[in-house]
């Protein structure tokens, strides 16, 4: 619900904000994606941690940076819409290896 309204209403938000920084409305829009693999990893990063898994959680983060890191450096040639969605590629790519993971310990 968030990540829709954020995305409805970027255009007004960044002229708001930014007084009208116009090339952001896109980039807010694909980061306000973010927000759903955000707390889903949160949130699975939190229930591995409390069932004794800190070390594969901390394995799978710094995989998911590197990942991040390396992706947002490829991506930058391209503008700040392909970085935008290269951290929200990462993300997804993070909750995927925690899920992963999930099923393997559980």
């Amino acid at each position: 619900m968030v990540t829709a309204g954020v995305v409805i209403f970027a255009s007004p938000v960044i002229g708001a904000v930014y007084n009208g920084f116009g090339p952001s409305v896109g980039v807010l829009r694909i980061l306000a994606i973010a927000l759903l693999p955000l707390l889903t990893r949160l949130r699975w990063s939190f229930e591995l941690i409390s069932e004794g898994h800190e070390r594969a959680v901390a394995r799978a983060a710094s995989l998911a940076a590197g990942l991040t890191v390396t992706s947002c450096i490829a991506a930058a040639q391209w503008g700040p819409r392909a970085v935008a969605a290269s951290v929200v590629g990462s993300l997804m790519a993070h909750v995927a290896i925690l899920g992963r993971l999930r099923r393997v310990v559980a």
